[in-house]
Parts: structure tokens; sequence; C-alpha cells
């Protein structure tokens, strides 16, 4: 594992039904109507998500792009400064200049790029899981 800790295995019994309240709760009334805590939850499970399944074009033709700036900062709150890095870096890629809020204004404005060494840096840094187990830290601390 990239941080040194030992790989522990993610607890999915936490995490899901926080993710499913959660995403229901955006669903239901919007992104601004979740408090702080479950704000970050919900970024990074969108940006882990995403970025594990098809990489950081991926995150950026869904809807948690919509929070991309609000995402730089969770992970950097949540202790994933790493993955913050290679978000912003994959942002210059495909963005000549701010990321746009909807999916309809990125996709209008997104470039071709390779990203695929900052995807493979992802994976290297112990991705999704990394992002999942940060998650449950965030959980015991809120």
């Amino acid at each position: 594992m990239a941080d040194g800790r030992d790989e522990a295995a993610v607890d999915y019994d936490l995490l899901q039904p926080v993710g499913n309240r959660v995403i229901r709760g955006v669903a239901e009334r919007g992104f601004l109507s979740l408090d702080d805590a479950d704000q970050v939850f919900y970024l990074l499970w969108c940006y882990g998500g995403a970025v594990s399944i098809g990489g950081h074009a991926s995150f950026f033709f869904n809807n948690g792009a919509d929070y991309y700036a609000e995402t730089v900062d969770a992970l950097n709150r949540a202790g994933l400064p790493v993955f913050s890095r290679l978000l912003v870096e994959a942002a210059a890629v495909f963005f000549a200049g701010d990321v746009p809020r909807g999916i309809n204004q990125r996709n209008a404005v997104m470039r071709d790029g390779d990203v695929s060494k900052i995807d493979v840096a992802f994976f290297d840094a112990d991705g999704g899981d990394a992002v999942l187990r940060a998650l449950e830290r965030w959980q015991e601390t809120k």
C-alpha cells in the first residue's frame, strides 16, 4: 500500500448504508441539502467510484464532477492530497479553463487528452480502496 498502512478490508457494511442514504438525499433534495460531512462523503464516493470504473475521464462525464472544486477540497480534507493533485492534473488535460458545473456544459468543452499516466498513478496509490478507507475514517470522526 502506498501510505505504509496495512491493507485492511473495506467495511462495506458501514459504508453502503451511508452511501445509499447520501445518494438518496442528493436525488430527492439536492447536494446542497446535505450537511458538510455528508457532502464530503458524497464527493469522495462519486470520485472513487467513477475513477475506479472508467478513469478520470469517467469522473468528468458523470454528475459528481458538477462539484469538481468541492471534490478537490474534500479529497484534501479527507487526507487524500495525492488524489486531489491527480484530479487537478486530469482537469488541466481536459479543460482549458474552469471545469463547468453541468454535465452538458462539460461535454461541450471537454478536450481529448491522454490521462492514462494519471489513472495509473491513481491505481498505484491504491485507488478506490484508498478512497473507501478514507471514507471509513471520515465516518468514524463524524
